[in-house]
This record gives structure tokens, sequence and C-alpha cells, in this order.
């Protein structure tokens, strides 16, 4: 389902369910699933001639996910360790901060979202009553 909504990539053909996801890994999926795209390796560059840093092993899509995220909230692009495992209490800020700016507008319909709602037939904010609790009752 993540695949087909662009949330992940085909790109890695081994399928890893039990593996760990890194804090830029659930960053970006958490971007996707309130349809937020990253930004591009132009803007990328204006932050860096900005005299911003990232660690030695940040790569560009990391990037591009940092600088979309700090758009809404301070990030530490030099100490962030975009490949870190995400803790869930990160994950948990990654939602709560990106729903605090999509959900009060309704910028989009998540398909993610949708095809949730279709399995189920009912709304995921109706069943759960707010973010927190449905984070919190998923993990």
């Amino acid at each position: 389902m993540a695949a087909n909504n662009s949330m992940i990539t085909r790109a890695n053909t081994i399928f890893r369910p039990e593996d760990f996801v890194t804090k830029s890994e659930a960053l970006a999926m958490m971007l996707t699933a309130v349809c937020m795209e990253p930004v591009t390796a132009a803007q990328v560059d204006i932050v860096l001639n900005q005299g911003q840093q990232f660690s030695s092993d940040t790569v560009q899509w990391q990037k591009n996910v940092l600088v979309k995220y700090n758009n809404y909230t301070p990030v530490d692009f030099q100490n962030f360790g975009p490949n870190l495992c995400a803790t869930r209490s990160e994950v948990f800020d990654f939602a709560s901060t990106l729903l605090d700016y999509t959900a009060p507008n309704g910028q989009c319909k998540s398909s993610i979202c949708y095809d949730l709602d279709l399995v189920s037939g009912s709304s995921l904010f109706a069943t759960y009553g707010s973010v927190e609790t449905m984070i919190t009752s998923i993990t």
C-alpha cells in the first residue's frame, strides 16, 4: 500500500517488514502521508548558502526532506542523525507537527488515509477523536 501511494520507493526490492526505519525515512513517510512534497535540491542550496550545514552522512533526498520539515519546526541539520533509528516519540513529533499544519486546513485527502477509510468504513480521525489518540493506539 505504501509503495502504491508513493510513500516509499520500489527501488529497494528487499522486503524487510521487521527492520527499523531511520529518522529520515519516518519523516519522509509522514510528509507523504499529509501530502507535502520534499523541497528540491535548489531549495536545499539556498539553505546551504545561508550557512546551514548537514552532517556528512546526509544524502540529497534526506536534505530535501529535512529542509521541508524545517519550514514547520526548527531542525538542527548537523545533529539530526538522519540514519539513526526513529523512536516512537520522534515519529509522534513528526506526525503531530505536520498535522498541525495540514489537518485544520484540509489541504489534502491523503491516498493512504483514504484507502484506510475505505477499509474501516469510517474516518480515522472520527474513529480516534484526535491525532494523539490515533498514533498512541496504532503504536
